[in-house]
């Protein structure tokens, strides 16, 4: 894949998990983007106005060259090509990872997959189902991002009662399948430990630097870990405490795991604080915006 020189357009929620995920991979590989920012539901629009018509989903990466990367995965493998053969991020050796005895070997795809599709998904709808229930730390999180145009902001707020309910509706956010998602989050968590129980510092054996099953399950996992102060990078972007989302939330029980420390660990060693990272800046609409200036 061509990596174009110039800056990048990040159509982005900002607090969304699978955003921080392709900014990291982007920070890692030293390129230069700006942030489009959204609340949900509203980004649809936001999309449309950069003629993307075949998802709703984001983040979507608008190249200089106007070609879009329309899914996180694709963002990663982006990042991947701009850093060259020394990139950590999909290792050639070893193609398999070690896992423990008993469980059969999965490549660094199969496994980057396996957290993407299945951790990424039910921890949106654990967080979900407790920011659904307190407008304010829901509006606070994924609405009121600084650089989000305040006219954004303000259309959510006025319509967060349906949205909240357009947004139910659309992920089966509830409380029956909250509590089956913790319950396979806690199974996720003890697959990753169990990889993590033989020594290795990293998710894939027999490497030294985090590859992107690293980032992906710290970028995935942190909103169930609850986020450290560095969630984002220099992205400025405020994320839940413990004391936001209750004593029943399971944070506090998946910190406690091998995988749990882990998330921590990744963001310690390998997730620049907002103090070291070159701040990316806020997007201006693209010509052809549809909606309301900002």
């Amino acid at each position: 894949m061509a990596v174009e020189s110039g800056v990048h357009t990040l159509i982005v929620i900002a607090a969304s998990h699978y955003v921080e995920r392709a900014r990291w991979a982007l920070d890692l590989a030293g390129i230069q983007y700006v942030e489009d920012r959204w609340p949900p539901v509203l980004h649809v629009f936001g999309l449309r106005s950069y003629g993307v018509v075949k998802t709703t989903s984001l983040p979507v990466l608008v190249l200089p060259s106007k070609r879009k990367l329309t899914d996180s995965q694709d963002i990663l493998d982006y990042a991947h090509a701009a850093m060259g053969p020394a990139s950590p991020l999909y290792p050639s050796d070893p193609e398999q990872l070690q896992q423990p005895p008993g469980m059969p070997g999965l490549s660094v795809k199969d496994l980057e997959l396996f957290i993407s599709k299945k951790l990424g998904v039910m921890a949106r709808v654990m967080v979900y189902q407790v920011l659904f229930t307190k407008r304010a730390l829901m509006l606070r999180v994924i609405a009121e991002a600084p650089g989000t145009p305040l006219w954004r902001i303000r259309l959510f707020s006025t319509l967060a009662g349906l949205f909240t309910f357009l947004m139910r509706r659309a992920m089966n956010v509830n409380a029956d399948n909250a509590a089956k998602c913790t319950a396979r989050v806690k199974d996720i968590f003890a697959f990753v430990s169990g990889l993590l129980a033989d020594g290795r510092p990293y998710l894939v054996a027999g490497t030294t630097r985090p590859s992107a099953v690293d980032i992906t399950f710290a970028a995935l996992g942190a909103p169930v870990v609850l986020p450290p102060s560095n969630y984002g990078g220099s992205s400025g972007v405020t994320m839940m405490t413990a004391e936001d989302m209750g004593p029943d939330f399971a944070a506090a029980e998946l910190r406690q795991t091998m995988a749990g420390q882990h998330v921590l660990k990744m963001y310690a060693l390998h997730r620049l604080p907002a103090a070291e990272a070159p701040s990316p800046q806020p997007a201006a609409a693209p010509t052809d915006s549809a909606g309301a200036p900002s």
